[in-house]
């Protein structure tokens, strides 16, 4: 089924107006929103040498310990 555009738009209003965003939801508690500033990541982590080895090395060791029944299936595949 092809829709124009008049139609299109129509339908992206209905549903951007069920959609509750964040601060639709904290204000139905009764809580005003705060305005926040978005901060960017700037620290770079670097991974060579022996403390980026042991960061690498204590979370694989995690990761295969939160995620060992899924390795187990992987392995038997």
């Amino acid at each position: 089924m092809f829709l124009n555009s008049t139609r299109r738009a129509i339908i992206a209003k209905k549903y951007l107006n069920k959609v509750k965003t964040m601060n639709s939801k904290v204000e139905d508690y009764g809580v005003l929103p705060v305005e926040r500033p978005k901060i960017k990541a700037t620290k770079k982590l670097d991974l060579s040498g022996e403390a980026g080895r042991q960061i690498i090395k204590s979370e694989t060791k995690l990761a295969l310990r939160t995620h060992a029944k899924t390795f187990k299936k992987l392995a038997d595949m």
